[in-house]
């Protein structure tokens, strides 16, 4: 991408690749001359999926903008051929940059995105797009923040090599019951140590059916640690 633009500038268009995502890539381009988007600069942000080339890449304006065929930012994809159906693989960030600007130029109000906008007049719809220009396309605005990274959770340390099953187990007297402590074994082979857990679980069954003949009764009981 970047070496397309080095090589075939495009007047009034900046790019750089953004800072949190080599695939992804800041514009800052100027409205073109003789549209209500003069003397405004316009951030995009454009984004390649994996598969890019053989799927096209997706662009939203970071800057507001009013124009009929832009929505919350996005362009209509047929317009600059960013859907399925018009995307071609010969095509690149380049060619859509080349169309945006064209776009800009001339709405197509059968393709509105905005049908409240493609019914005013000319004058009108030129005084509101101006407006929003001068309001919101100001040199000194900046792209947000890159998102921040996400810290994977401190994974919580069992200090002891067995667990406790708690819950409201009761016995015919109604009094609390208590199950045995569930031992754990570590170790490095993966086989040794599902065998060890298999004896612990055989023998875990053996003390759940002595319980089981002094009467204990049973209800839910979840795994809790300290």
């Amino acid at each position: 991408v970047m070496k397309m633009f080095a090589k075939e500038p495009l007047e009034g268009v900046e790019v750089n690749v953004a800072p949190h995502d080599e695939y992804a890539y800041q514009v800052r381009m100027q409205g073109p001359a003789g549209t209500p988007y003069e003397g405004g600069v316009f951030l995009l942000d454009i984004k390649l999926p994996i598969e890019y080339p053989q799927k096209a890449p997706t662009l939203s304006f970071v800057t507001p903008i009013e124009h009929c065929n832009i929505s919350d930012g996005v362009p209509c994809p047929g317009l600059l051929s960013l859907s399925a159906d018009r995307w071609s693989p010969a095509m690149n960030v380049h060619s859509v940059m080349r169309q945006l600007d064209q776009l800009l130029k001339d709405q197509s109000k059968g393709d509105a995105l905005r049908p409240e906008l493609a019914s005013m007049d000319d004058a009108a719809f030129y005084a509101l797009a101006q407006e929003a220009t001068a309001k919101y396309a100001v040199p000194e605005q900046e792209f947000p923040p890159a998102p921040p990274k996400k810290v994977a959770e401190k994974k919580q340390v069992w200090a002891h090599n067995y667990l406790v099953l708690k819950g409201d187990f009761l016995n015919d007297a109604g009094e609390q019951a208590f199950l045995p402590r569930i031992k754990l074994t570590f170790g490095s082979g993966g086989d040794s140590a599902i065998q060890a857990l298999q004896d612990e679980n055989e023998a875990l069954k053996a003390e759940l059916e002595q319980l089981k003949k002094g009467g204990a009764g049973g209800g839910g009981g979840a795994v809790a640690t300290e």
